[in-house]
């Protein structure tokens, strides 16, 4: 299909997020979320053979990747920390120290040790986590994100300071029709990525964040 008509669905997926004034309306995170919490800050003994410690180098484009070199801690250790019920099933992971603002919505229905470079979002019933996964990669959210990090040895953002920044509400089922949207759309982009002629990949990424706007919310998710 040509830009006009990407231009023509971008603009269909906005209307449907607008109110009927024609503006979106903003509401602090804290409006939101259920609950928050992030990993672990103690320190545990590295095993030869247990289970998995993560953090945030394990999450990346919205992908979680797990490899044979991770540091592995006890079983008791990792129920210890997983005590508390987090991550669970459609939870948002969000990287909130080090590397801050990579995000993925959590697939299994067990938990999984992290370290605190990682928290968890939980949200109120009604709203989607992946459409929030799609918010937080959002040029704005990672913009406020970066207002909001504190500069030390390690960079890092506060929980509390995640609840202040401003997300739009959408109704339930627009946010399901922008995730159908988006979901469909950035399918075709890891495709034509992937496909065997990388001499394109450049130009198929700048086809991607084209797509990929929806002006309403004031949102260009970025590859």
């Amino acid at each position: 299909r040509n830009r006009d008509g990407y231009s023509r669905d971008r603009e269909r997926v906005g209307k449907a997020a607008e109110g009927t004034d024609g503006m979106t309306k903003l509401l602090p995170m804290s409006r939101f979320v259920k609950q928050i919490k992030d990993g672990t800050h103690g320190t545990h003994e590295r095993v030869d053979s247990g289970v998995p410690l993560l953090s945030a180098k394990n999450i990346f484009n919205g992908r979680l990747k797990v490899s044979s070199e991770e540091s592995l801690i006890s079983h008791e250790e990792a129920m210890t920390i997983t005590a508390n019920g987090f991550p669970a099933k459609n939870d948002i992971l969000l990287t909130t120290v080090g590397t801050i603002g990579r995000s993925y919505v959590w697939e299994d229905t067990e938990p999984q040790p992290f370290q605190r470079s990682v928290s968890f979002i939980r949200l109120e019933k009604k709203q989607n986590p992946r459409y929030f996964r799609y918010y937080f990669e959002s040029k704005v959210f990672q913009e406020q994100l970066g207002l909001l990090t504190k500069t030390s040895a390690q960079p890092g953002i506060y929980m509390g300071d995640i609840l202040k920044i401003p997300a739009p509400l959408v109704e339930e089922t627009t946010q399901e029709k922008i995730v159908n949207y988006l979901d469909k759309k950035t399918s075709i982009v890891d495709k034509m990525i992937t496909a065997k002629n990388h001499t394109h990949t450049h130009s198929y990424q700048s086809s991607a964040k084209r797509l990929l706007r929806m002006p309403c919310l004031g949102v260009e998710v970025q590859l």
